[in-house]
C-alpha cells in the first residue's frame, strides 16, 4: 500500500520576493480576491507592497464603470480587496505613457489616464499592452513575510509569467509548469467540504 506523501501542499520558496515577482496562492486559501489567484508584485518597498490580482475578471468594461472612457477591447479585472472604487493599469508602453512606474525593463504601471485615453482611441493601446484593475492587493512588509512563513504563497520570478494577453486558466497553467509537486494542486476541490 503506498502511503500518501504528508509535503503535498509544501510550498518551497527559495527566495525572497520582490518587485516584479508572482505570487501563486496555494489551493487552500479562500476569499473571492486570492482563492486560486496569481498577483504580480508592482512595487516592494520597506513601506510596503502593492500587488494585482491577474486572473480575476469583472463581468464588466471599463467603458460600463468609467465615465467619458473610449470604446476598448480591454478587459476588467479585480487587483485586490483595496480602494475598489479606483482604477488602476498596467502596460507595456513604457516612458511613452508620462507617469509610468517601472515594474521590470518592460512593465509598467500608472501613467497619465488621459494620455492613456488618447492612446486607446487611437488603437495604440489595447488589450495587447494595457490591463485594467478594480482595486489593488496590499501588505505590509512584516505582513508578506507573515504569508510567506505560513506559506500561503509560491513566489515565481518576473519574466516567467505572461501578462499579456490575459488568461484566466493562470493558475492552473503555472502549477503545470511548476512540476508534479505543485501541478497536483490542481486536482485540489475548490470546497472540499462539499465533497
Amino acid at each position: 500500500m503506498k502511503i500518501i506523501n504528508k509535503d503535498f501542499f509544501k510550498i518551497n520558496n527559495k527566495r525572497n520576493p520582490k518587485q516584479g515577482d508572482f505570487m501563486i496562492a496555494e489551493p487552500f486559501m479562500i476569499g473571492r480576491f486570492f482563492s486560486r489567484s496569481v498577483i504580480m508584485i508592482s512595487e516592494y518597498t520597506n513601506a510596503g507592497i502593492v500587488g494585482f490580482v491577474l486572473n480575476k475578471i469583472v463581468p464588466y468594461k471599463v467603458t460600463a464603470l468609467v465615465d467619458n472612457f473610449p470604446d476598448t477591447d480591454c478587459d476588467l479585472f479585480y487587483g485586490g480587496p483595496l480602494d475598489t472604487d479606483r482604477l488602476f493599469y498596467i502596460h507595456t508602453l513604457g516612458n511613452i505613457l508620462e507617469g509610468s512606474l517601472s515594474i521590470t525593463d518592460d512593465l509598467y504601471w500608472g501613467g497619465d489616464l488621459e494620455s492613456l485615453k488618447k492612446m486607446i482611441e487611437s488603437g495604440y493601446a489595447n488589450r495587447h499592452n494595457v490591463r485594467f484593475f478594480l482595486g489593488y492587493s496590499g501588505w505590509s512588509a512584516e505582513q508578506l513575510k507573515e504569508e510567506m512563513n505560513t506559506k500561503n504563497w509560491k513566489m515565481v520570478p518576473s519574466g516567467s509569467v505572461p501578462v499579456f494577453p490575459p488568461n484566466m486558466n493562470l493558475w492552473e497553467d503555472l502549477l503545470k509548469n511548476l512540476g508534479e509537486h505543485y501541478s497536483n494542486w490542481r486536482y485540489f476541490p475548490r470546497h472540499p467540504s462539499l465533497n
